[in-house]
């Protein structure tokens, strides 16, 4: 019988896309494929051939936890009303483990995968399948010396002294992780961690002597299971204490193949380079005006330099009637193929989110990078660092600033040369023997 694999994966687009080159991958080697997920997941997960199971009972728990309450003041009504919501929760904890345990019956899975928003449900997994892996599509977050946590935009250089800048980030990080621990338990009623708790009791499943957080709000992290990195090792910076035995690097995992909306490059007058922009696929109410006010300064920094030419995905919210006077070489859509563009184009402007920047390095396009939010700071730090982009200020950077960037990264050979080696490094972890199915056979129990 062929070996099953179940992906656990959350509702974000890009946790998909993180997943799906790993799915289809082991796919090709003869495993059999589930998904199970949101329904938004649905018609991907079909149309790339993966067998598809709804899981709506697995999104009780916004992921990231509490994250919405953490930016926003609440009354004393507003307080009550969310102790009542994380009781509700609570208190369908064992519908969902029931869920849980239907859902593992009918599949029988071999391996488990967990996208990182969902590990919060291991512990109801955990009794079904033993073979159980978290997926990391971001730079590891193991708190390192010389290692800031990925939501820093922090480049450290100071490796010969007891107390760096970066071990003062990780200070901050746990200073703030602890009191908004303390404030959702106290003031809202339940913290993620006495979530947790609640489900373990449920499962039986020793949560104490396995919960590890690493001071992010969106994290979880369990010392037993073994974390698979959806990156090139060569890409993070250099840690200075040693890896964890069970963290497995196993390459950005690409599938170049993804079904994507169609294009018609043949309507587009390409000139001398093309530019792809895109800035993610999570749009918030309160960053339209802000997205709006950098494609207004993008154009004009197109209009300026009429021999490149710019394809743009404006993402939710934002509409190509939205802006007015578009120069001829500047093309706005709501949503573009990312793939099918980034084989054509000579530079990818994005928000520095992990998928675009591994996508970007596979097809060996120098980017430049602007960092909003959660990974993003870290991973342009990394781009900067390795110089295969240039990082810019999201909310700052006018015109002639987005202008600069261009010219220097086009101009400038030095980040071609170190995109393609990176490029190059990451190809390599396709290429050799012990790539991905090997490392899954070696640490798996199947």
């Amino acid at each position: 019988m062929p070996v099953s694999v179940l992906f656990i994966v959350s509702a974000y687009v890009g946790h998909f896309n993180s997943v799906a080159g790993l799915a289809a991958a082991l796919r090709r080697k003869g495993v059999e494929i589930y998904i199970a997920g949101s329904p938004v997941h649905e018609n991907a997960a079909r149309r790339n051939g993966f067998s598809f199971l709804s899981t709506p009972y697995l999104d009780i728990i916004s992921t990231p936890f509490g994250i919405d309450r953490k930016f926003t003041g609440m009354n004393f009504r507003g307080v009550l009303k969310e102790r009542m919501k994380n009781k509700e929760i609570m208190a369908r904890f064992p519908e969902v483990v029931s869920d849980i345990q239907r859902l593992c019956r009918d599949v029988r899975p071999d391996i488990l995968f967990f996208d990182p928003f969902m590990l919060f449900y291991y512990p109801a997994f955990y009794p079904y399948c033993k073979t159980i892996f978290a997926l990391s599509p971001y730079p590891l977050l193991d708190p390192d010396r010389m290692v800031p946590p990925y939501t820093s935009g922090l480049i450290e250089e100071n490796e010969n002294v007891l107390f760096n800048k970066t071990i003062l980030v990780w200070c901050r990080q746990f200073i703030r992780y602890t009191l908004w621990s303390l404030k959702e338990r106290w003031v809202y009623g339940a913290s993620l961690y006495t979530m947790m708790r609640r489900l373990s009791q449920l499962c039986n499943f020793p949560v104490k002597g396995e919960w590890a957080p690493r001071y992010v709000y969106f994290d979880v992290h369990f010392k037993s299971v073994p974390e698979l990195v959806l990156f090139g090792k060569e890409f993070e910076f250099k840690r200075k204490a040693p890896l964890r035995t069970n963290v497995y690097y196993i390459g950005p995992c690409v599938d170049a193949a993804r079904e994507e909306a169609p294009i018609d490059l043949h309507t587009i007058d390409i000139q001398d380079k093309l530019i792809l922009c895109t800035l993610s696929t999570i749009s918030f109410n309160d960053d339209i005006n802000i997205k709006t006010r950098f494609f207004d300064q993008l154009i004009q920094a197109m209009r300026d330099r009429p021999e490149y030419t710019l394809i743009a995905a404006l993402g939710e919210g934002l509409r190509p009637a939205d802006f007015k006077d578009i120069p001829g070489n500047v093309y706005l859509f709501i949503t573009v193929p990312q793939l099918k563009i980034l084989s054509k184009a000579d530079l990818f402007i994005n928000h520095g989110g992990s998928n675009s920047i591994k996508e970007a390095i596979h097809f060996g396009v120098p980017v430049i990078v602007y960092p909003n939010m959660a990974d993003q700071p870290g991973v342009a730090a990394r781009v900067e660092s390795h110089m295969i982009g240039k990082r810019g200020d999201f909310y700052k950077d006018n015109a002639s600033h987005i202008g600069e960037s261009i010219d220097e990264v086009l101009g400038n050979p030095v980040y071609l040369k170190n995109m393609y080696l990176m490029k190059a490094r990451f190809a390599a972890y396709t290429q050799k023997p012990a790539a991905l199915y090997k490392y899954l056979k070696e640490i798996g129990s199947y």
